[in-house]
Order: C-alpha cells, then structure tokens, then sequence
C-alpha cells in the first residue's frame, strides 16, 4: 500500500513539476524589463553583463523542458518566448552586426530547445505556423494563432515591438490582443503617405496566414482605433479600397533594434 501510494505521490509531482515549468518565465522577464526599453528597443550591452539576469541561464533551462503536459497556451506562450530570447543571443554573438541582412544564415541556426535541435525558422514555421514539414507532434500548439506575427521578434527595427516582459499563458490572450492591436496603431508600422499606404513587408509575405480573420486589410482596419491615433478615418480608407493591396508600399527596415541604433 505504501509503495502504491509512493508512487502515486511521485507521479503526481512529476506532472505538477512538468506543468509549473511551462509557466516559469521569470528569467526571461527579469531580463525583459531590465533593458528593453517602452518602444522595444533593446540594450544588448546589458544583457551580456547579465543585468537583470543571466541570459544564457534562462536558455539553459529551455533546452529540456518537457511540453508534454502544457496546455496549448503554455506551448505558444513558450514558443514566443523561447523564440525572442534565442533571437537576442544570437545578436549578442554578432557584436559587430548593424542589420539583420547581413547575416540572415542565424535564423537557420539550430539549438537545443524542448529536447530538440531547432531553428528560429524551424519554431516560426514547423512548430507555430504548422508550415515547412510542420505541425511537430508533441511541441506544436493545436491551432496557429496569426497574432503570434506580432509576437515573435526578428530583431529588427521593423519587427513587432519586443515587450519588455514575458508572454504569459495564463495572459496570452490579451497580449496577443494587445500587441496586434499596438502594432495596428503605431505609425511605424502602418501609416499613409503620398496618398499610398505604407506597410511592414511581413504583411505581404504572410498575407495568407490572415485569410481566416478576413484578410490583412479588413483585420487591421478592425483594430485601428480613433483613441490611439487621429488618422484612424485614412488608414482605414485605405486599407478598405478595392485596389488593396496595389495601393500599399511594403517596407522593411532590418537595422538591428539595438538602443546603440534607434532614432532620435
């Protein structure tokens, strides 16, 4: 009776323990909010001085986590995560690199990570987007998600905003809101110049991915709101013509999103 109750007892925590390590992001936030700044600019320098915490730690801790017993939105919100943190060691090992273009062999690079060797590409489009010889069994959420668009970070000035905290399962949903919905209010990404509509390429290259929500127009027209920025009434003009997307311009600015790099 007591080897059965033993037993049962050690199963029960080893479920416990599998499920709470799909919850602990808190070494990725700790170095989230201690050097990315509001816009999402990030401050590399820091991050390998370890301030806010140790990096490669956190990496470390990804490479054999058990995603058996998450549930779907612990699996994406570790993708994200998992994905946006590797993005930043991989610029931290190219110091000299200014723009991504330069070296765009890194997002094939393979690492360990859930007990598998994987790539960004790999996590973007087998594990997430189910594309490219995906869904992986055992590591790929049920459903794609298209605002995982506006998650995942490529490290460029014309990426997503990088938040600075972690994604959390338990708040993925209005994360994702959150962060389709700033990106969809934020000139910098959608805005109307020269009587032309002006979009990140990523739009154009994974305008499929958003057919289900009604299309990349419709879908960012949905989300523009007149309390974040005044010429909501234009860009969803634009966005609604019959022409779109003929009348956009896609852009694409791959300076590395580096503090050292942004604007005044």
């Amino acid at each position: 009776m007591k080897r059965a109750f033993l037993a049962l007892a050690l199963s029960l925590t080893v479920l416990s323990r599998a499920g709470a390590v799909c919850l602990d992001q808190k070494g990725l936030d700790g170095i989230l909010k201690a050097n990315v700044d509001a816009e999402g600019f990030v401050d590399y320098d820091a991050i390998r001085v370890n301030k806010g915490g140790d990096l490669l730690e956190y990496l470390a801790f990804l490479e054999d986590t058990d995603l058996s017993h998450c549930t779907e939105a612990e699996k994406t919100a570790f993708w994200i995560n998992g994905y946006n943190a590797h993005m930043i060691r991989l610029i931290l090992a190219r110091p000299q690199m200014k723009i991504m273009s330069e070296d765009f062999k890194l997002f094939g690079e393979k690492f360990k990570i859930a007990r598998r060797d994987l790539s960004l590409n790999d996590i973007e489009h087998r594990v997430l987007r189910g594309k490219k010889g995906g869904p992986v069994a055992g590591l790929s959420p049920a459903n794609f998600d298209p605002r995982i668009h506006f998650a995942l970070v490529w490290g460029a000035f014309d990426s997503p905003r990088l938040l600075n905290h972690a994604y959390n399962p338990n708040t993925l949903e209005d994360q994702l809101q959150a962060a389709a919905v700033n990106f969809a209010n934020t000139p910098k990404y959608v805005r109307v110049e020269n009587d032309k509509i002006l979009l990140p390429s990523m739009l154009k290259w994974y305008a499929d991915d958003f057919q289900p929500l009604g299309g990349v127009a419709t879908y960012l027209a949905a989300l523009t709101d007149v309390a974040h920025r005044q010429d909501e009434k234009v860009v969803d003009e634009k966005l609604a013509a019959p022409e779109f997307p003929a009348n956009a311009d896609f852009h694409f600015d791959w300076t590395v999103n580096s503090k050292i790099n942004k604007r005044k």
